[in-house]
């Protein structure tokens, strides 16, 4: 049974859903005509694009925002706490479409040498294939087609979908940046008046953000090596995953193992 000091502490001092920013009286910190470049189409850049975007309608202003992203394999686990499903709602007036939603999670299922521990959760996280490369709607295009969704604005868009960029550069002109990428075999610059970079951890090892590090001074944080990789079990004889993630703590030697269903084709 929930001892009472836990059942407090997460009635009391769980991490709560950002609030709605107020736009705040002045002249606005992106000037009307602004082009923003976003670098990173997974969580973090459309979720920037889609606020900017809001903000900009509510203070009258017309800014362009470019994103430009590579679709990639699944370098996640594809799960989506209530928390994030609280924010994206509050924060940013969108929610999970239910085709992109494999699977409900309920529980947690740890297991070491020495045995099993079974541990109900309080909130429910939510399982998505992050992209379409399985030929299934992923998380992130998803998310990328709704940036407009419900906003009235007399800013524009562009999703630059399917490019690989190269390098990111301070403008001849002393303001700005140069975005260069490329895109079936061809390269382009893309000028931008502020960037958002929003690759994702993964990335960091690329020339592409060793380049930004060493030019602009960004420190990444600290990270330990880790694999990601999806499984198909739509052919599986038995399938006992459903609700919970298995966590496999030393069975195999110095590794953890965690299982994410994701309904009953993937893993």
């Amino acid at each position: 049974m929930k001892s009472r000091i836990i059942s407090f502490l997460e009635e009391h001092a769980r991490i709560r859903p950002l609030e709605k920013a107020r736009v705040l009286p002045g002249s606005p910190a992106i000037p009307e005509g602004s082009t923003i470049g976003i670098v990173g189409g997974g969580l973090a850049g459309p979720a920037f694009a889609r606020r900017v975007l809001s903000l900009a309608s509510k203070m009258g202003i017309s800014i362009r925002v470019e994103l430009l992203t590579t679709p990639s394999c699944n370098y996640c686990a594809g799960l989506i706490t209530d928390l994030s499903m609280k924010t994206m709602n509050d924060l940013y007036d969108l929610s999970v479409s239910d085709y992109v939603i494999k699977e409900t999670i309920t529980e947690v299922v740890y297991m070491n040498r020495h045995g099993i521990l079974q541990m109900p959760l309080s909130a429910p996280l939510t399982s998505v294939l992050r992209t379409n490369r399985f030929k299934q709607k992923g998380f992130d295009d998803s998310w990328l087609d709704s940036i407009f969704k419900g906003l009235s604005t007399l800013s524009s868009f562009n999703a630059h979908r399917d490019v690989r960029v190269t390098e990111i550069k301070r403008s001849e002109r002393g303001s700005g940046f140069h975005i260069s990428y490329e895109k079936a075999a061809h390269v382009y610059s893309l000028p931008a008046d502020f960037i958002v970079l929003a690759t994702g951890l993964g990335s960091i090892q690329q020339p592409l953000i060793q380049g930004f590090i060493s030019n602009f001074g960004y420190k990444p944080p600290e990270m330990i090596d880790a694999c990601v990789t999806e499984i198909d079990t739509s052919a599986a004889t038995r399938y006992d995953f459903t609700g919970k993630i298995l966590v496999m703590d030393g069975i195999v030697e110095n590794c953890l193992v965690a299982f994410v269903p994701k309904g009953k084709g993937w893993v």
